[in-house]
């Protein structure tokens, strides 16, 4: 079997190819399998949990499910099912197949008649399970998900003397059913390697290797539960599962769309979630945390860190439609709540009911009324805030911000006064001599309207026209806050012959027009920053200049300033404290050698320590936070189709009618100045008889342990996701869960423990034979590693690993050629020291639109939506990266240099000391004769020197399956 046994020096590139056939092999292999077994096998009852609710939800509800029209059939209910059609018949009659025409119309071969109407007829299989379950009674039984956490007895064996692991006996419960058995025990070699990178994403070192196989021939079970424990106590565990739940919450630090800006303090957020997984924190806690931290009774800087959970999504900063971009996050936060935590996908309801689970639109809009009073994403004090939990905090900061105005009040008191003096002897200066205004009669017309993107201004009737002295463009004329124009107009004086460049930036649209020529247009609904630049040839002289500009809603903003020969930055726009700058200006020109010089130095002084002290900021540590509106929230309606524009009845926040649909009581916070929905929210989530919230982390924490989880579609448990392969067990394990106070290291050790988990990854060909897909865990699943578990891997191989942890993120080295492909090229991507770039993957900046080459080859997560599992491909650009990749090239070399200064010069001493580092296993001699070839072919045939061959060699070991395969 392929990648079954070790094979000495088998290169993986070569295997890239055959492996991207062998799931299409596997895939041929299974179906035939089943058709055999299907053919074979008459089974006297059907499950309908199982096999005929999917079956009807996946074919039949997208005309018989909740949409449908009352007089239509319907397949989403044992009522609608039975009941009585309009033509008289019954499409289901129990006990009775012969007289459900269901049956007739899904066996006909008349087009018209036969259902479904459209796709593939359902199989002889499909078909066969239907005709089964109606012979059997039709039973109908509550979908799975939606029943109470049942912990049924564990089962026992006939004879049984000792106690077994719970997880063993449902296992083998199971494996007797299907008169199948395990398979035997992993080596403990295999076992050390596997569980070392399912805990803390590492290979053990050569002495680790040596400890745990001396002390396991003494007592096995003992020296396995002494690694088990100390990997869980391992720091670096928190790192290894910390990646883990960061896919399931889309964790990035950018936003994505165009500019891809930078989540400030987002890393504060991954690092909560390691440092609370070391800690053990309940799982309920660290839910709560995340989805209410500032509204607990014990708020702590790190319960705020967690809401950086709403922060984490796509944010647009200058979308088409605010409106319609408020409730896509809205969506964004109920898609993740929903499917990370709940396994439910409770987003198919915003425009309509969903078409499989009975979830109405309704629950949906009161599911968003929790968080309708979320402050939006962005930049400022809504979203970057200090982290003051405690009275003593807020204390600190209060006196921090006090010194702070007391220093500004001080400091722009001494300003003014110098102000007064240099303005003194200003006014002994001739007018002309001291003007510096660039423009001249600025007139504004200004309009009253709503407008989307600039009008024609001069085919519209003006609300008010004025003059503007001193002559700037100046918003202050406008009578409203929003939805209104201007046009201004004047004169621009141009000192000289030259380039000239103009930078406009504003909130919304803007023209600038000099002499009928459009110098520069920033058009649409946008925020400011991200100005347009233009440089233009102007000659000496009086120049009319027109300026257009309109705002939508929110906030206004209008910055217009130009730069030329002999002149910097000069602003046309008018800015808060105006004289100053009119000061600053003049100081900047030659009138200020006629001024006293030393009240000129001091004026500088006294304004520089002005700016920086109004940029201090009062509190050291700042977080990506939530933030609401107040105490009180605007109110929800049900948008029609999911518009904004289509406003339907309005709803309060309740939960879920499939999961009891309670309308909670909900108590206002005023000292977080929020409404308290979000705990309420949250206490329901984390409560005991929650059905969801305990199986949906236990069915992750074994899918990652076991390659697959019970449920093989973790963010999918309605009806639509696929059944649990052992639903008792994912049952019993969720009630130890709680019963154990919510902890998940218990949870891990319990299943490490189990010999399911100790299986090996070799099976009985009955084994494969009857259960190819390895349903029923007959034996261990070989994986890839993780894309974070390949760098981390190759850096502690070499010696090169830093194990630094937490603190702001790192940028490992990419080529120009892959910078150059960003949005905003040469943006957005620090260079860290050597010493970070070797920190563990965990600390990697994520950027949506830029992955690490090397981690995206082997399939980094999409980070616009949660991941509910990774793909684990095989395809060529994996074999590329590990071959010819600068990366792994570099390592090769690093790796060489290490097991030359550790093993001295004799080649089988460094050979066998590669292979305890890279496979964790001793060398066999076959495998170092081999290398040991290899290298003197590169010496002799290709002329590298013994350095270059022993990198050469090493890039060889890298490249071996076994180096990323786990047995």
């Amino acid at each position: 079997m392929l990648f079954k046994s070790r094979t000495g020096l088998e290169l993986s590139f070569l295997t890239v190819f055959l492996l991207t056939l062998l799931p299409q092999l596997l895939f041929c292999q299974g179906n035939l399998a089943v058709a055999q077994t299907a053919s074979s096998d008459e089974v006297a009852t059907v499950d309908f949990a199982k096999e005929i609710q999917p079956l009807l939800a996946r074919r039949c509800f997208a005309c018989h499910g909740p949409d449908v029209a009352e007089s239509g059939l319907r397949l989403d209910s044992l009522e609608g099912a039975l009941a009585e059609l309009d033509s008289g018949d019954f499409a289901v009659v129990a006990h009775n197949p012969d007289a459900s025409v269901l049956l007739d119309r899904i066996a006909s071969e008349e087009e018209g008649f036969r259902m479904p109407p459209e796709g593939k007829p359902l199989t002889e299989s499909e078909q066969d399970a239907l005709r089964k379950w109606i012979s059997s009674g039709a039973e109908w039984k509550q979908h799975w998900a939606f029943e109470p956490i049942v912990q049924r007895p564990i089962p026992q064996t006939e004879g049984q003397l000792v106690d077994v692991n719970p997880v063993d006996a449902f296992i083998d419960a199971k494996l007797r059913s299907k008169g199948l058995s395990r398979t035997q025990p992993a080596s403990p070699a295999a076992l050390q390697r596997r569980v070392y990178f399912d805990l803390i994403g590492l290979p053990p070192s050569p002495d680790e290797v040596d400890d745990f196989l001396k002390r396991a021939e003494v007592d096995f079970n003992s020296a396995y539960e002494q690694e088990v424990d100390k990997l869980l106590s391992s720091e670096h565990y928190g790192e290894r599962w910390a990646r883990h739940w960061l896919d399931v919450v889309r964790f990035a630090e950018t936003n994505s769309f165009e500019r891809d800006g930078r989540k400030p303090n987002a890393y504060r957020y991954r690092d909560y979630v390691i440092q609370s997984l070391n800690e053990d924190k309940p799982y309920d806690q660290f839910l709560r945390e995340q989805l209410a931290g500032d509204e607990l009774a014990n708020v702590t800087r790190e319960s705020l860190v967690a809401t950086g959970f709403y922060r984490l999504g796509l944010w647009d900063d200058e979308p088409a439609d605010r409106e319609l971009a408020m409730y896509e996050g809205y969506d964004d936060i109920i898609t993740t709540v929903g499917q990370g935590i709940l396994g439910l996908t409770m987003n198919c309801c915003r425009c309509h009911d969903h078409k499989i689970d009975p979830i109405p639109t309704a629950d949906y809009y009161s599911m968003l009324a929790f968080f309708r009073n979320l402050t939006p994403n962005g930049y400022g004090p809504n979203v970057e805030r200090p982290l003051v939990a405690s009275a003593a905090d807020r204390e600190k900061l209060q006196r921090a911000e006090q010194e702070i105005r007391d220093r500004g009040d001080q400091l722009q008191a001494k300003l003014t006064q110098l102000e007064g003096e240099l303005q003194a002897q200003l006014s002994t200066k001739t007018t002309a001599a001291t003007t510096t205004y660039d423009l001249d009669n600025v007139e504004y017309r200004f309009y009253r309207d709503s407008f989307q993107s600039l009008p024609n201004f001069d085919d519209l009737k003006p609300e008010d026209i004025g003059k503007l002295d001193p002559p700037y463009f100046d918003l202050q004329p406008a009578t409203r806050a929003d939805e209104f124009g201007f046009v201004f107009t004047g004169t621009i004086v141009v000192p000289q012959d030259g380039q000239y460049t103009f930078v406009l930036d504003s909130d919304d649209g803007s023209r600038l027009i000099i002499e009928d020529q459009v110098i520069a247009e920033y058009d649409g609904i946008h925020g400011v920053g991200n100005p347009k630049r233009a440089t233009v040839q102007l000659s000496k002289g009086r120049q009319a200049i027109r300026l257009e500009y309109f705002q939508a809603t929110s906030d206004k903003g209008l910055r217009l300033f130009w730069s030329g020969p002999g002149f910097k930055r000069r602003w046309l726009t008018a800015r808060k404290a105006q004289a100053t700058s009119d000061l600053v200006q003049i100081l900047n020109s030659p009138v200020a050698e006629e001024l006293d010089a030393e009240t000129v130095a001091e004026y500088r002084t006294t304004k520089r320590a002005l700016e920086e002290n109004s940029r201090r900021q009062p509190w050291d540590e700042y977080g990506l936070c939530v933030s609401e509106h107040g105490t009180s929230s605007a109110d929800t309606f049900i948008l029609l189709r999911g518009s904004p524009q289509g406003q339907g009845e309005k709803v309060e926040p309740r939960f879920p009618t499939i999961l009891g649909g309670e309308s909670p009581e909900i108590t206002a916070n005023p000292q977080a100045n929020t409404t308290g929905r979000r705990l309420a929210l949250a206490n329901w989530i984390t409560a005991d008889d929650n059905r969801l919230t305990s199986r949906v982390i236990v069915n992750r924490v074994w899918q990652h342990h076991f390659g697959r989880g019970i449920v093989r579609s973790p963010n999918n448990f309605g009806q639509l996701g696929e059944t649990p392969t052992h639903p008792e067990l994912l049952d019993w394990l969720s009630a130890n869960l709680m019963q154990s106070g919510w902890r998940l290291k218990p949870l891990h050790k319990l299943l490490l423990m189990s010999e399911t988990y100790r299986q090996s990854t070799l099976a009985a060909d009955e084994t494969l034979d009857k259960d190819p897909n390895n349903d029923w865990f007959g034996h261990f699943n070989m994986r890839r590693m993780s894309a974070e578990e390949i760098r981390d891997t190759l850096l502690a191989t070499t010696g090169q690993l830093n194990l630094k942890m937490f603190g702001p993120s790192i940028f490992p080295e990419i080529s120009g050629e892959v910078l150059a492909g960003q949005s905003v090229p040469g943006s957005g991507w620090d260079k860290s020291s050597p010493e970070d770039q070797a920190r563990r993957s965990v600390y990697i900046h994520v950027k949506r639109s830029l992955v690490v080459p090397l981690l995206s080859a082997f399939d980094f997560p999409e980070t616009d939506s949660s991941c509910e599992a990774r793909f684990m491909t095989t395809q060529p650009g994996q074999a590329l990266s590990m071959l010819n990749g600068d990366f792994l090239n570099q390592q090769s070399a690093l790796f060489a240099q290490r097991v030359q200064q550790e093993a001295g010069a004799d080649r089988a001493n460094q050979i066998k000391l590669a292979f305890q580092l890279a496979m964790s296993r001793e060398a066999q001699p076959a495998e170092i004769e081999r290398a040991i070839k290899l290298m003197d072919t590169l010496r002799s045939e290709f002329e590298l020197s013994e350095e270059q061959a022993l990198a050469n060699c090493c890039l060889y070991l890298f490249n071996l399956n076994e180096f990323i395969y786990l047995d």
